[in-house]
């Protein structure tokens, strides 16, 4: 099945029936009344989008979504995103007609320096002003002979990349949700028990896994008797967002469906699901010992919830797909969870009156809570990989996260680079013709060394300008700088920058004029060309995918950062 990290496949075509991206548009459509009609996976009822705007404007904007749409040729999926989208144009829409009086972006009073102000006054964050940028660069072309033009200028103008900074709940703090979770839990645990035992008159040792049609031809068999309550599965979100310290993100939980959970044995098993924002496929190994265990949770929430998805009768994945209320229309949601959060607040406070308890939960900071306990413990993340679950990066390209402490986190790699250059030709052999002994001996006996993606640091990450200061200036320099050094160990680094200013210059054409990653490209692809071909193949995936995480974070910390 391919993944998001498979270099030769289209984001669009990825997919397993494992997990369902619950945003995934499925098709759009154009209602006489000038909205927009989107179906998706994780619906019952499709997403309505109200017209974007009075004139032809609103016309103009609603065609530049729809050819924005993977259905459509373009490159996004997700109604969240169109959602988002559909926002800021309707807000520029309703900004040019009170600030110019303009109804028609064909119009000839329209410049392209009023729609950049548009565009910097209608999305207060550099992200929303980067999307809607997009959005009205593409657009032009369709709408004005010099449409060309707009689009140039709009992709040559720079904008703030955001900084998010995400505070994980503390240890104690976490501890009190998680016992309020799993109380629910447990709760919800004991009654569907008691349900099933009715219905079958004893109650079989694989009652968990017993299939839906042995409880619905019981005469005793009720429906009602298995409806799913939305404070359950609000709970069993939460506990999943903490259990075993595996930190999901909210996507990746809602993605789960009844054949999401593979068992490897009698106390473990693989989940699947779908990582929503590069719906990378994950197959994540986990604990399946028991109710509060990853696996065993869900595999409880999918013997709990069977009755009710057999009634749904709606599509395959819509069917499947284990946190939905009876009765819901689409997956449970963050304000859903919270919902039930407040809800608990009398009971949480009787029962422990000197813990303090968020007011709302936040899967970022639940995330990030289990991120730092399993730290502790060696355990891994669920979607990141190892290399990069330490900066809480994401792996998707473009939508790097700003790591801010990138050199903090970088342990010194000084032995490895020394064990790896011991095979270096020395000043007396024949290839150091092209090999400066200095170079070798500085390499060899550094003090520290630092591994920053495109090159071996042998200042270990400080300024070469001041030692006493971390270096600022950014890959690019580092192929100039006299501490750099390139070995074949390196190779997948340099194919990442490759690949990450690729990925740049497809989805953020105005950094790639502005910035430094047509430059980067460069080195790295002549970099490259100086080493063996049958080095460069024996690159494993996984290395680059890791190099590729770093190379994003150095690049875009010190783009911020100068």
């Amino acid at each position: 099945m391919p993944t998001r990290t498979d270099r030769e496949v289209p984001r669009r075509k990825i997919a397993d029936h494992r997990g369902v991206h619950i945003n995934f548009i499925t098709a759009a459509t154009v209602e006489p009344t000038g909205s927009i009609s989107l179906e998706t996976r994780g619906r019952r009822a499709p997403m309505t989008l109200k017209r974007l705007g009075h004139g032809a404007i609103g016309d103009q904007l609603g065609q530049a979504l729809l050819r924005s749409l993977h259905i459509n040729g373009g490159t996004w999926t997700s109604s969240e995103t169109v959602r988002t989208h559909a926002h800021l144009a309707a807000t520029f829409a309703r900004w040019l007609r009170d600030e110019a009086g303009i109804e028609d972006l064909s119009d000839r009073d329209l410049s392209p320096r009023l729609v950049w102000e548009g565009i910097r006054c209608c999305a207060r964050q550099g992200g929303g002003q980067r999307n809607l940028r997009t959005l009205l660069a593409d657009a032009m072309p369709h709408l004005r002979e010099d449409g060309d033009i707009y689009r140039d200028f709009l992709h040559a103008r720079a904008l703030p990349v955001d900084v998010h900074r995400i505070e994980g709940y503390s240890p104690d703090v976490a501890r009190a949700i998680e016992e309020v979770a799993r109380n629910q839990v447990a709760d919800w645990y004991s009654r569907h028990r008691k349900v099933v035992g009715a219905v079958l008159g004893a109650l079989p040792k694989d009652w968990l896994h017993l299939s839906v049609e042995d409880l619905v031809i019981r005469r005793e068999f009720e429906s009602s008797a298995f409806r799913i309550e939305r404070g359950d599965l609000a709970a069993a979100m939460v506990l999943l967002a903490l259990a075993d310290d595996k930190g999901p993100n909210l996507a990746t939980i809602q993605s789960y469906t009844s054949d999401s959970v593979e068992r490897a044995s009698e106390d473990a098993a693989f989940v699947n699901g779908v990582k929503a924002r590069n719906r990378q496929v994950l197959r994540t190994p986990a604990p399946a010992g028991g109710l509060f265990s990853y696996g065993g949770l869900l595999e409880f929430v999918t013997a709990a919830t069977r009755v009710d998805r057999h009634f749904r009768d709606h599509s395959e994945d819509f069917d499947r797909l284990l946190f939905i209320p009876t009765g819901g229309n689409t997956v449970m949601s963050a304000p859903d969870v919270n919902r039930w959060w407040r809800s608990t607040e009398r009971t949480r406070v009787l029962a422990t009156p000197n813990q303090i308890y968020p007011d709302l939960l936040s899967f970022r900071r639940l995330r990030k809570a289990a991120l730092l306990r399993g730290r502790r413990h060696g355990h891994g993340i669920i979607g990141q990989r190892q290399a990069s679950a330490r900066l809480y990066l994401a792996d998707a390209v473009p939508d790097v996260i700003l790591i801010p402490g990138l050199l903090e986190t970088q342990r010194s790699v000084t032995s490895y680079w020394r064990t790896r250059s011991a095979g270096i030709p020395r000043p007396n052999d024949a290839a150091t013709e092209t090999t400066p002994p200095e170079e070798i001996d500085r390499l060899l006996n550094a003090e520290k060394v630092m591994d920053v993606g495109v090159a071996a640091c042998v200042s270990n990450g400080q300024s070469p300008i001041d030692p006493e200061k971390p270096c600022g200036l950014g890959p690019v320099a580092c192929f100039m700088c006299p501490n750099g050094f390139r070995t074949p160990e390196l190779i997948p680094g340099l194919i990442a920058a490759v690949e990450f200013t690729d990925n740049v210059r497809k989805y953020e054409p105005q950094e790639w004029l502005s910035g430094e990653a047509a430059l980067l490209n460069q080195l790295a692809r002549k970099t490259l060309a100086q080493f063996p071909q049958h080095q460069i193949d024996a690159a494993s995936e996984e290395d680059i995918t890791n190099s590729r995480a770093l190379i994003a974070c150095v690049y875009v910390e010190t783009r911020i950062r100068g």
